[in-house]
């Protein structure tokens, strides 16, 4: 298959399409050391697709206890119905976990 072909393939599935969807509302809340829980801080947030009703919604923790470390965890949840944009994705959740060290 030539390059040509493959561009015109991507092109018909939807890729090289812009994105129509652009009316999003974004909602952060995070506490730095609620409880006296010392180096952690905890936080929410979401996306919401205020076009089809779909959304985003993040919980977050991260510990900033050892001096240049950053160590964060993640569990993402997508919700929506079909043919939305984040009921469309192939997982329903994910979890990511991070480690940031600066020098």
């Amino acid at each position: 298959m030539t390059a040509r072909e493959l561009d015109a393939r991507a092109d018909i599935s939807g890729y090289q399409l812009p994105n129509f969807m652009r009316n999003y509302l974004y909602v952060k809340a995070s506490q730095k050391e609620p409880f006296g829980w010392l180096y952690l801080t905890p936080a929410l947030f979401t996306i919401l697709n205020l076009d089809d009703g779909s959304f985003n919604l993040v919980p977050e923790l991260s510990y900033t206890g050892v001096r240049n470390l950053e160590l964060r965890s993640r569990l993402s949840f997508l919700s929506g119905g079909d043919s939305t944009e984040y009921g469309d994705k192939i997982n329903d959740w994910k979890m990511e976990l991070r480690a940031r060290y600066f020098f």
